[in-house]
């Protein structure tokens, strides 16, 4: 019978259970693509003091950044809940890019702030 003794193919069976939880795991979205993110609403545009977000989405864990117009990271949130806020009052007006990603897939969304 062929053993094979190199350390690379031996499995770890920590780093094999972490995989099968990564897998299995529940707020994992089946089978997402980036028309499923065209049903995320960002409302209002342009923005005073909030900016509403709807996800179609139960369960699903969504990771937001906010870029200013020169693409530097003005905010980072992770959010969960299908209907959320941010606060956007603190910002100056202009013009910013939240990029919304989930389970990999990212959406781009221009976000005007009066």
């Amino acid at each position: 019978m062929f053993r094979n003794t190199n350390p690379i193919f031996q499995l770890n069976p920590l780093w094999f259970d972490e995989v099968i939880s990564a897998f299995t795991s529940e707020h994992k979205t089946a089978n997402l693509n980036e028309n499923d993110l065209k049903k995320i609403i960002v409302y209002p545009n342009p923005a005073k003091d909030d900016l509403n977000i709807k996800i179609p989405f139960s369960n699903a864990k969504m990771n937001i950044e906010i870029l200013d117009n020169l693409g530097k990271s003005i905010l980072q949130k992770s959010i969960s809940n299908q209907n959320s806020k941010i606060d956007v009052s603190k910002y100056n007006p202009g013009i910013y890019f939240m990029k919304i990603e989930i389970d990999g897939v990212e959406k781009v969304i221009k976000v005007i702030k009066r």
